[in-house]
């Protein structure tokens, strides 16, 4: 029974203190994430289309600057 009040001493200290949270700060971390990476795929899923027209430009253009002939070299 000693033991038990040593432990439960021990922890109202360190939560008194602020040093026992949980693991609060990370799950914060990670539902904010969560949320971040299902925003994206809603936002890739709703302009799949544009997105991918952009892509084929930035393409075409790199292609084209690629093969073009500098003057003078």
């Amino acid at each position: 029974m000693l033991f038990r009040k040593g432990i439960k001493a021990k922890c109202r200290s360190l939560a008194m203190r602020g040093e026992l949270d949980g693991g609060q700060g990370t799950t914060e971390y990670a539902v904010l994430i969560a949320v971040l990476v299902i925003g994206l795929a809603l936002v890739i899923a709703l302009f799949r289309d544009q997105l991918g027209a952009i892509w084929n430009a930035a393409t075409a253009q790199l292609q084209a600057d690629a093969t073009t002939q500098i003057p003078g070299a």
